[in-house]
């Protein structure tokens, strides 16, 4: 009977460990939202759709060594000569990190009408994004994007990173378990 009982004890804890190690393992390191930046790094490619006119809608996607940022700006109201705000909107960053996407409040668009234009806007706050704002710098060279840069700031804890503390802590409690039953057995 003890030895049913210990067969029984051991595969039901591995059955556990092999279901739980997987979900632990992608557990969200949680910094207590310190300033963290994403950055595309050097500039290899991207695209735009739309034009940079009153009343569009510009979708922009970089590319960088370190990932893709996409922004989707809202409704292009112009201002004055060559500056537009908009209000809404999307960003957009896949990198090694995994994939972060969050709503814009306001931005604003500054194109010098030489080929080059700006794009900042701010992040719509969540419960893990205190603040943030996104900016793009961009060339184009005949109807395409030639250069140029993209980043993200904020203040939040955004990014999931495995957790191997976590899994770490959880082997140690199945060795307590583990223990605790052979002691139990013994007795």
């Amino acid at each position: 009977m003890k030895s049913n009982l210990k067969t029984f004890s051991a595969s039901a804890l591995l059955a556990f460990a092999m279901a739980a190690i997987p979900v632990l393992s992608h557990a969200h390191s949680i910094s207590e939202f310190n300033e963290t930046s994403i950055s595309t790094g050097p500039f290899t490619s991207g695209a735009m759709n739309g034009s940079i006119a009153n009343g569009s809608i510009l979708t922009l996607s970089i590319t960088g060594t370190l990932g893709t940022m996409t922004i989707r700006t809202g409704t292009l109201s112009e201002v004055t000569s060559g500056l537009f705000v908009f209000t809404g909107g999307t960003l957009t960053v896949k990198n090694s990190q995994g994939e972060f996407k969050d709503s814009l409040t306001t931005g604003s668009l500054l194109s010098t009408g030489t080929g080059s234009f700006t794009i900042g806007a701010g992040l719509l706050p969540t419960g893990a994004l205190i603040s943030g704002s996104t900016s793009f710098n961009f060339g184009i060279t005949n109807g395409l994007l030639s250069r140029g840069t993209a980043g993200v700031n904020f203040v939040g804890s955004l990014t999931p990173i495995p957790e191997p503390t976590t899994v770490a802590l959880f082997g140690t409690g199945l060795v307590g378990l583990v223990g605790m039953a052979r002691r139990k057995l013994k007795i």
